[in-house]
């Protein structure tokens, strides 16, 4: 059978309890050792390994995707980066009010929002539809 790993805190015997479908108790790393023979030598469908260990079809793929690694993550969506706050705007108007500024524009602007909130129950401006 193919209980020979490179990682000596496997319990090789209960990865291969668990691979001929025995409930038994696996850390995180036996787990996904185990989920690593099903797919990969005895051909078992992501869905049918989550069954038999206990986990989602999500998180083997997400085992698969990451190299069959304990613990690891596919690599994250990249952060968009938020353009700075310009004088005038809401955001800024907050900005401002938590360093115990005040900027005229930026008031004017948070009263604009405010009122619009008040009737539209949005502080978002969008104009109006129309030809």
């Amino acid at each position: 059978m193919s209980s020979t790993s490179t990682h000596p805190d496997l319990d090789r015997v209960a990865v291969d309890r668990a691979v001929r479908g025995e409930n038994v108790p696996l850390t995180a790393a036996e787990r996904v050792r185990a989920a690593q023979i099903l797919v990969t030598e005895h051909g078992a469908t992501l869905k049918a390994t989550a069954a038999l260990l206990h986990a989602s079809r999500h998180t083997v793929a997400g085992w698969r995707d990451a190299g069959w690694v304990s613990g690891a993550r596919p690599d994250p969506r990249p952060r968009t980066v938020r353009p700075p706050a310009v004088c005038g705007t809401l955001r800024m108007y907050k900005i401002h009010r938590r360093r115990g500024e005040d900027c005229p524009r930026c008031r004017a602007a948070n009263t604009a929002a405010s009122r619009r909130y008040r009737a539209t129950g949005s502080t978002v401006h969008r104009p109006a539809e129309g030809g």
